[in-house]
Formats: structure tokens, sequence, C-alpha cells
């Protein structure tokens, strides 16, 4: 399968990332934004909505990807959040999260602060789907592998074995964080990108996340970066939808499909692109996929309860 796609065929077909493209941020706007203290003392960046109209009464716990801001999944957000209650907790590398030098950013803490978000939220797990891509993905796998939480399902995005970034950016890991990265980093980042995702929205969306980075919270996060994934995935014995394309050229889609076949529940779903997930019009589709997926768990809640009596 061709692993690029043709700029003029995007334009053609998703008219939406034009120069006159916008987003509403309906979700966004409306959310309640609050700190939730983590147990060591950390304060994460967390917003939600409660008005959710869907009959199964579930709800959507949302963890984004490395760094991303809400530019990245707006619209997505703004179909869902008509359905379900939808909570989005920012995680320890973002820019808004508030850390000291006793705070760490391992894989253990990051999925620690999921289960603490949702007690914190008195979230019912068996009402709760647990959404999220790539990183916020991985750390989803990693709490349920752990035992932290059990969800009702969980849905995976982009996921992948190994996380994307540059191995010869590691060593800057060691120096002073907030001016390596702006100075250093950053740069270097947006340079491989250059020489990586053709011109489009996609790279936009990185060039947005690294410029809401910040290097003392991306310090404090670094030991994930050589964490393999695939180990917490295929432990994940809840109900599991892995989406992915073949098209995206900082995932790499063969990870997903690889991650289902090795999981005990896991369905892998093939999108059209990138961007179908991400923005208009595509994630009008994408939402409804994620419905049909929540009506699969709501109904095997049905199944289980007519067993029981």
């Amino acid at each position: 399968m061709n692993d690029t796609i043709d700029e003029e065929e995007e334009e053609n077909i998703y008219s939406s990332f034009s120069k006159n493209y916008t987003q509403k941020a309906l979700f966004y706007n409306e959310a309640k934004k609050e700190f939730i203290t983590m147990s060591d003392g950390a304060e994460l960046y967390s917003y939600y909505t409660k008005k959710g109209k869907h009959p199964s009464k579930f709800s959507l716990f949302f963890v984004p990807g490395w760094s991303t801001a809400p530019y990245s999944w707006n619209d997505t957000w703004d179909e869902l959040y008509k359905y379900f209650d939808l909570y989005v907790l920012e995680t320890r590398e973002k820019r808004f999260s508030k850390m000291n030098k006793k705070h760490t950013g391992t894989m253990d803490r990051h999925a620690l602060d999921v289960k603490e978000a949702i007690d914190y939220y008195g979230l019912d797990l068996e009402k709760t789907v647990l959404l999220g891509p790539c990183f916020g993905a991985a750390v989803n796998a990693h709490a349920i592998a752990e035992g932290f939480v059990k969800p009702r399902g969980s849905i995976f995005m982009s996921p992948t074995i190994r996380f994307p970034i540059p191995r010869q950016l590691i060593p800057l890991a060691y120096f002073p964080a907030d001016f390596t990265y702006n100075f250093i980093a950053k740069p270097l980042l947006k340079l491989w990108i250059k020489m990586t995702i053709p011109k489009g929205i996609q790279r936009k969306t990185y060039f947005e996340l690294f410029d809401n980075g910040k290097g003392s919270n991306w310090k404090k996060s670094f030991p994930i970066i050589n964490h393999n994934c695939y180990d917490d995935y295929i432990r994940v014995d809840v109900r599991s939808w892995l989406y992915g394309t073949m098209k995206d050229r900082m995932h790499k889609g063969g990870d997903a499909v690889k991650i289902a076949e090795n999981m005990k529940n896991g369905t892998y779903v093939e999108v059209p692109n990138y961007y179908f997930m991400h923005h208009n019009p595509g994630s009008k589709e994408f939402a409804k996929k994620i419905i049909e997926n929540v009506e699969e768990l709501a109904g095997m809640i049905e199944v289980e309860q007519s067993i029981s009596h």
C-alpha cells in the first residue's frame, strides 16, 4: 500500500484543510477546566463536559498524544461531546502541567495519573471507555495492563510499539531542559518533521506540538522513550479497537495491525488517513465509528445482565 499522500488529492478530498480551515472548538470552549492534584503533588490540567445524550450513558476518558494541544482533536471532540460525557486529561509533559524537581514522568506515574483522575471524577468504569492516540494510547494501555483501571473498553488511535522520537535527541536530556529545548531540540525536531512529513495539516499539527512543548516537563518524561509498548498492549484484556492507517507518515500503521493480532480482545480498524481521525469532514465519520464501538459495549452489558438473571 502506498504510504504517501498526494498533496493535490489531499486538498481535493479534504477541502476544509485549505487556508480558510477553521475550528469551532465547541467542546473546549464549553468545558469546565481545572487542575487535578495527583498523589505526588503534581497538578495536571483537565477539562470536561457532562452533556452526553446517548442512551448508553457511557463516559469517554481521553488522554491526548505527546504534548499535543486541543487543535489536533477539536473537531473530533466537538462530535463526541454531543453524545457522551467527555473528559480530557493532559499528561505531565504538556505545557500547563505544574511540576517541580521531585516529580517524575515514568510510564507507571503517567498510568497512575489516569487512575487518579478517573477516581477524582468518580467515573463508573463499567460505563467508561478510555481513548487516546500514540502516547496517550500507550499510557492507557499501561494503566489497564498494570491493573490500575479496568474500563469497559478502550480505543487506541495510531498505537505504536516504540514512540516515534528521534533517538539522536536523547543525549540532550542531560542538558538544562528549557534552554536545550527552545534553542536546540525544537529547531532540530521541526527540521526532522520537514524531512519526514509532506506539507499539510499533519505537519502543521506537529509544529504546534513542538511550540506547545515545555523543556523541563519533557525532560521528566524522557524515561518513557525506550518503553516497549507492545508488552502492555498484549496484556490489555478489555474489548478494544485499534484505529490506524498505512498512510500515516509518523506512526507505523503496521504496529497497530501486529498489536491487534496479538491482543486478547482487540480489533484493528483501517481508516483512510491521518486526517480522518482528527479533522472535519473525516472526524464526523470517525465519531460514528466510536459510537458503534460504545453501542457494542453497551450490548455486552445487557447480555451479561440477562444471563445473571
